[in-house]
């Protein structure tokens, strides 16, 4: 199922009365303002002001501004609306819709009560987006197809499967694995993949990734570039691997499975092959040394430039995370199953915009 297709596209739920609080975030900004006057979403006019998103629809060619906020002020006039206090608040619709967003890219659901709000900018027109309404996400790819065999068959040891594909077929269908109902705290979701390749007729500002479909052996691959942090908007460029140029062509059903935890990767999730309960506890001397100079250089790097995801850090060294919390058959552990830990982590992404790395020695 597309996001458009889902009844709930064209409207958010602004029933309130059953809501204890409201949780609104737009990018990196978490507002303690936001709740609903008249069962319309609002935030303080005041507290948006102290954003960077108050002005820069309006003085965003550098240099001086062009406009005071006073002026600014009176563009939001026609949706702006007062709290019982008099306090001027701004429609929060309203005002992502003057910002040109689609609605498509807004996650809300509920926890403990809590009505949430989120909207991640970089998912407008990027390569990925992954958006939550209520207990149904939608994940979309966009990507362009490329390499010498993305077009081929199956050729390989198994004759009965000969001639099925192409490799590109495979690469779909393992993507498509991560359709599945999943239970994440306490509440069932379901999820979809829609698959967007590149096509002659596309949206100008629409952003790709990259899938490499190579003849060589190898392992697969996603690569961020040297210095790049994953986000949505840079999610990485994928690489599979047939074997055929050494006439030892992967069979389809392992395609599938590599492209799946390869879009593991595409996700923003790091490796499950060696979990541990706290990846952030202090190590034995005999640890350190039984890694390499360079494991101990990398880990050092991650930790200058925050690469491990600043909230999984926090959730496993306060909270703990259970061995079997991710199963060994897990897709990101070599497995061949989506568990619901990891699609966990998929929606802690909604909020952090950041890679999030299992605990791992």
């Amino acid at each position: 199922m597309h996001v458009s297709e889902y009844w709930e596209r064209q409207k958010w739920d602004w029933d309130s009365t059953e809501y204890t609080g409201v949780s609104l975030q737009i990018g990196d900004n978490k507002f303690t303002t936001a709740k609903f006057i008249n069962n319309r979403l609002s935030l303080s006019l005041a507290e948006l002001e102290r954003t960077h998103l108050f002005s820069s629809h309006y003085n965003s060619f550098g240099g001086p501004a062009v406009f005071s906020n006073d002026m600014i002020r009176s563009f939001y006039s026609t949706m702006t609306i007062k709290d019982e206090k008099g306090v001027d608040h701004i429609l929060v619709r309203d005002f992502l819709e003057s910002r040109g967003y689609d609605e498509s890219i807004i996650s809300y659901w509920t926890d403990s009560l809590i009505r949430n709000f989120v909207l991640q900018p970089e998912m407008q027109d990027g390569p990925l987006s992954v958006v939550r309404k209520n207990n149904t996400v939608f994940i979309d790819l966009y990507y362009i197809i490329k390499g010498d065999a993305a077009d081929l068959n199956y050729n390989g040891v198994l004759s009965h499967l000969h001639g099925e594909g192409p490799y590109r077929d495979f690469v779909a269908q393992g993507f498509k694995l991560w359709e599945d109902t999943y239970f994440v705290d306490g509440q069932e979701i379901n999820a979809y993949v829609n698959l967007h390749e590149k096509a002659e007729s596309h949206k100008k500002t629409q952003k790709y990734f990259t899938i490499d479909i190579s003849r060589k052996s190898g392992t697969p691959s996603v690569s961020l570039g040297l210095f790049r942090n994953w986000a949505y908007s840079y999610p990485g460029n994928m690489t599979i691997r047939t074997g055929i140029k050494d006439n030892d062509d992967l069979e389809p059903d392992y395609v599938m499975i590599d492209a799946a935890h390869e879009l593991g990767h595409i996700l923003g999730l790091g490796d499950a092959y060696d979990v541990v309960k706290n990846r952030w506890a202090p190590r034995s001397r005999e640890d350190n040394y039984n890694r390499s100079m360079l494991q101990n250089i990398a880990d050092y790097g991650f930790n200058i430039f925050s690469l491990h995801g600043k909230d999984v850090k926090q959730n496993y060294l306060f909270r703990g995370a259970p061995l079997n919390s991710v199963p060994k058959n897990d897709i990101m552990r070599g497995g061949d199953e989506i568990s619901d830990f990891t699609f966990k982590l998929v929606l802690d992404g909604i909020k952090t915009n950041e890679m999030r790395h299992y605990p791992k020695r």
